[in-house]
């Protein structure tokens, strides 16, 4: 029931910033956008989840879990419109399900740890791209920002930490001492599974070019929607300012950070002029061809996929 209500709060945040800009603002702004603006996002976006999917399957190649790539984007595709309709897109965790059964592995959590690898990287990537812009923005949001500097080192590190090595025996031991009986067998096992299956360090150096490359592929699509859209913001603050908003759409208080990540970036754009109508028309156009398109498609991918079970 809780987490129903925080799904709710970034949908409410939303629908408040469209109902203060009103509805004629936001279709003034549609209006700017034209044809030729749409195919090439159109184009960018479907190159985007190529280049995920590659992106996820080196890993899966790496953890000797090898898959086509038509069978690999279809999974990610349904991946995909699970984790749309789930607060912080948890639901994407699905695709370890479809990989297990596929290649028969005995351990659903060796499946899992692809998933969290690669969010591991996208994460770390998005920081990256993010400190930049919380460092320009210092000035006005001083201690708001050296917090978030602090929070989102202290996060990386834990993150570098959990893709290079186990955790010390002792930290294990505590870990298990706490945990209930009737689940420290299972805990112990899950924890030699994902480990296991932990690539080294040297051998994540193509997923980790092709993160880079799939975040700065989004984020150029999306900053040549905001062009189109009259939205004149440096391309370099845009990126960064946008990892920014990806970072605080990440919190699970909403579907696809919807609310959340507008509300950011009203913030941050507003010196340059930019209005809450071109973000919100911005929004509902990178929406529905990058997330609720493809989310439709991954809908109809799992329902011929449970029919040929």
């Amino acid at each position: 029931m809780k987490t129903k209500i925080l799904s709710v709060i970034g949908i409410a945040i939303f629908a408040y910033i469209v109902y203060k800009v009103g509805i004629n603002n936001i279709i003034d702004s549609l209006i700017h956008l034209n044809l030729e603006t749409l195919i090439i996002i159109t184009i960018l976006l479907a190159l985007y989840f190529v280049l995920t999917t590659l992106k996820w399957k080196s890993i899966l190649k790496i953890q000797n879990i090898n898959i086509d790539f038509f069978t690999a984007l279809k999974i990610y595709l349904i991946g995909n419109f699970y984790g749309f309709i789930t607060p912080g897109t948890v639901g994407s965790l699905i695709r370890a399900k479809y990989i297990k059964d596929i290649t028969k592995q005995d351990s659903l959590v060796s499946c899992t740890s692809s998933i969290i690898i690669e969010r591991i990287l996208d994460f770390m990537i998005i920081v990256l791209l993010a400190i930049p812009g919380i460092l320009l923005v210092t000035k006005e949001f001083t201690n708001i920002s050296i917090n978030l500097v602090i929070i989102i080192s202290v996060l990386m590190l834990i993150g570098a930490v959990v893709i290079m090595k186990k955790p010390h025996p002792k930290v294990r031991e505590l870990l298990y001492k706490f945990t209930p009986k009737k689940y420290r067998e299972f805990l112990q096992q899950a924890f030699h599974n994902f480990y296991d299956s932990i690539p080294k360090r040297r051998k994540m150096i193509i997923p980790l070019i092709l993160t880079v490359s799939t975040w700065l592929l989004l984020y150029t699509e999306i900053f040549i929607l905001a062009k189109s859209l009259s939205m004149n913001v440096p391309y370099f603050k845009f990126i960064t300012f946008t990892s920014i908003a990806t970072l605080i759409s990440l919190i699970p208080i909403t579907i696809s950070g919807l609310g959340t990540r507008e509300a950011t970036w009203i913030i941050l754009f507003k010196p340059f002029g930019v209005t809450a109508a071109q973000i919100i028309a911005l929004t509902l156009i990178n929406l529905f061809i990058g997330s609720v398109i493809p989310s439709i498609v991954g809908f109809f991918l799992s329902i011929s996929y449970k029919e040929k079970k």
